[in-house]
């Protein structure tokens, strides 16, 4: 297959995998087991502070065959039913016994099928304090308390561990925590030894069901292979690692890390007719082990420019009950007693990967069918209407398969444009079938000229008919662009946000009728607010942060400012809750600045539609901006517009397989395009090749970097939005990615 590892001074590491140097435990780890040892327990972890998520992380982990699954890799620091958090916080030594910890955690029944007495001893010098020293016992034959004599012993084992740690400090080494903790046996003659070399078998059990814990918990087959890839690198001192899964006959590559760019290249795609040791692999439905030598750079020399003598590696089939799904490949720089050494570890491993990514696999395949499903209920492009500027932004439930029953529209109707959020109750089909319903009930009353307390009750009517059971909130509201008139009507749905051009929010007093669905007779009311030019309009769904947080006012506030006004990037702020590791509920976003009377700003503004897989796209996009830019009369900057909507155009239809909406506006001191796809993939500029080597597009954007005076990419319903502005006068070009600035037609 070609040469399969590069020197580890050359290997590129997959950005999921940080390199850190966990031999500068070894001391550490010494002792730690020297004192697991002394004291017949079961196992120990030395513990450090994760600064980045607010918990305990082991960075030595000391396993026995009692207890080599016993401790916790990391514990969140705000939870005081630990020993080692409370140590930590306190200072001072704490116990905690296994069966108190699983009546406020049954899920940890899982580190261990024996009760077990945990004691925990913190790690200070000078009253500052480092980490936890924790050692856990089995309960079962001892003592239900800690003699005073193991207590001496580990106060004394923290004095030491303390020491060393202030050590690494005065030697420049920062006490981060590692991915995968330094593991050792209790055993005296491994003790000392680097992770995985001798063989253990300990250390095996432990990092096999470490692996085997994270990976119940990750729900798609990407977050699944940097789990594995992570383990087998840092745990179990894998050299490279690549995951291929079967689609149509071939491998596909969904994860790898420390292979050469050669390797990857050959396997991608590689179809299972091919010869090679991952097709034998899964042909014969067993490992194989594979030498790499000068035989291999010989024979496939026009791939290899790289040689590792002696490289050895596993190719893992992963099987289900009755098919082999893809292959694992791990490299290893041969020493004795790798822990996966041996047929039966590797099977264990090979079976534990297998039914993870089958999984994952039907996981993504059902997330994928309701994302489609979801995209297709939603509008593809909102309509440019002079005078308007609009974004939109939908983010689904997580864990929820992405389909929910938010919504958004804006729709053009006789008396100017009508915009829509509403939030069907429910995560599921029948809410996603019931939202589709709605949108286009909404939409056709709007564009038969309905205002919104008619639109509203119009839609109740048919709600209440269709017998769903289910309900729905719902704002609707009318802007007249010729006057700035804009009037909402609610249905059990919280009112708009106003944000002035002065930065002051207005009042809007809409009184909320009753949720759609659940009165036959409801008295929806409507109120009205004149719009000056510059007022944002924020319509949504969903959750704000809570008014101890600053509630919604100061959130929309501080997304203003922070994105300078610029529209799409001010979108991205506030799709994204802070504060929230997960999102239990769908959220939709609209949002509306009023630029002035479409009468002054039709002039300015222009549209193209380019059919998906027109071969002349890019052409008509240049004619399209070369006759807006002679009309306008900015002949001085049409080269470099035309080179950055050219970059933007072919990206969108070569990555982004669907119909391509493109929009210009000319504000008094700059220009504005938008090209807009239904492809939620971002596009990213590309200074250097990708990691591993694979990059082959995005390197147009680069372009647009350097020439105009702000770019950016973002998420918009359906698909994404991809925008720059220029200069007027063609002086101002090289900001930094959403460096927009608020763009509004004043004149």
């Amino acid at each position: 297959m070609g040469s399969r590892a590069m020197p580890a001074d050359e290997r590129p590491l997959n950005p999921a995998l940080p390199v850190h140097d966990v031999s500068v435990y070894r001391e550490v780890a010494a002792e730690t087991a020297r004192c697991v040892r002394e004291l017949r327990a079961a196992a120990g972890s030395i513990y450090l502070r994760d600064a980045d998520e607010a918990a305990l992380a082991a960075a030595v982990a000391v396993v026995t065959p009692l207890g080599a699954v016993a401790l916790m890799e990391r514990i969140p620091l705000q939870d005081a039913a630990f020993a080692s958090v409370t140590a930590y916080r306190t200072g001072r030594t704490s116990t905690s016994r296994s069966t108190e910890l699983l009546k406020m955690h049954p899920q940890m029944a899982v580190q261990a099928s024996f009760p077990f007495i945990v004691t925990s001893a913190p790690l200070k010098a000078d009253g500052v304090v480092r980490g936890a020293l924790t050692i856990a016992w089995a309960e079962a034959g001892r003592s239900a308390e800690i003699a005073s004599e193991e207590q001496e012993r580990m106060a004394k084992a923290a004095h030491t561990l303390s020491g060393m740690l202030d050590g690494l400090v005065a030697d420049g080494v920062p006490l981060t925590p590692p991915a995968v903790p330094f593991v050792v046996t209790g055993d005296p003659s491994s003790a000392l030894a680097v992770p995985n070399e001798g063989t253990s078998e300990a250390i095996t059990a432990y990092h096999l069901h470490k692996l085997a814990l994270r990976l119940a918990s990750e729900t798609t087959t990407e977050g699944a292979a940097e789990a594995a890839m992570e383990r087998l690198v840092h745990g179990f001192g894998a050299s490279g690692v690549a995951f291929g899964l079967i689609e149509s006959g071939r491998l596909h590559l969904v994860g790898a890390t420390g292979c050469s760019a050669e390797y990857l290249r050959a396997l991608s795609g590689i179809p299972l007719s091919k010869v090679s040791p991952e097709a034998t692999a899964v042909a014969q439905r067993e490992q194989v082990m594979h030498t790499v030598d000068s035989r291999d750079s010989a024979r496939l020399s026009q791939q290899a420019t790289n040689e590792a003598e002696g490289e050895i590696w596993w190719i893992l089939p992963l099987l289900t009950a009755d098919r082999a799904i893809g292959t694992c490949s791990i490299g290893y720089r041969r020493q004795p007693g790798d822990p996966v050494d041996g047929p039966s570890a590797l099977t264990s491993l090979a079976t534990l990967l297998g039914q993870t990514f089958h999984r994952t696999q039907v996981a993504d395949a059902q997330r994928m069918l309701a994302q489609k499903l979801q995209e297709t209920l939603l509008p593809r492009v909102l309509p440019q209407t002079p005078g308007l500027a609009s974004t939109c932004r939908y983010a689904p439930a997580e864990g929820a398969m992405g389909l929910g029953g938010d919504w958004y529209d804006l729709v053009e109707s006789p008396g100017g444009i009508v915009a829509v959020v509403g939030d069907v109750e429910g995560h599921n089909t029948s809410a996603a079938v019931v939202m589709g319903e709605l949108r286009s009930a909404i939409r056709a009353y709007a564009t038969e000229g309905h205002d919104p307390t008619t639109i509203l009750t119009r839609t109740n009517r048919l709600m209440i008919g269709l017998s769903t059971g289910l309900f729905a909130t719902c704002c609707v509201a009318a802007l007249d662009p010729e006057t700035g008139s804009f009037e909402v009507a609610l249905a059990g749905h919280a009112p708009p946000l106003i944000h002035g051009a002065d930065g002051a929010f207005r009042g809007l007093h809409a009184d909320a009728g009753p949720p759609l669905g659940v009165d036959a007779n409801p008295a929806y009311r409507s109120a009205e607010e004149v719009l000056t030019p510059g007022t944002l309009a924020v319509l949504h769904t969903g959750p704000w942060p809570e008014p101890a947080n600053g509630g919604d006012q100061e959130f929309v506030n501080r997304a203003v400012v922070t994105s300078g006004g610029e529209l799409e990037t001010l979108g991205d702020l506030l799709i994204d809750l802070p504060g929230r590791s997960s999102r239990t509920d769908d959220r939709a976003l609209l949002l509306l600045r009023y630029e002035g009377p479409s009468a002054d700003a039709q002039r300015y503004v222009r549209r193209l539609e380019i059919p998906h897989h027109d071969l002349q796209g890019v052409s008509r996009a240049r004619k399209f901006l070369r006759d807006c830019m002679r009309e306008w009369d900015l002949g001085s900057v049409t080269d470099e517009a035309e080179l950055l909507a050219s970059e933007l155009v072919t990206n969108a239809l070569v990555h982004g397989d669907s119909d391509v909406d493109v929009r210009l506006r000319r504000y008094p001191e700059h220009i504005r395009m938008e090209v807009r796809d239904s492809t939620s993939t971002p596009a990213v500029p590309v200074t250097i090749p990708r990691e591993e080597d694979r990059a082959e597009g995005g390197r147009g954007l680069v372009i647009v970097e350097a020439l105009a005076r702000a770019w950016g990419n973002s998420p918009s319903g359906r698909g994404k939005t991809v925008w720059f502005e220029m200069s007027a006068h063609g002086s101002d070009r090289g900001r930094a990615p959403g460096a927009g600035r608020c763009a509004v037609f004043d004149g």
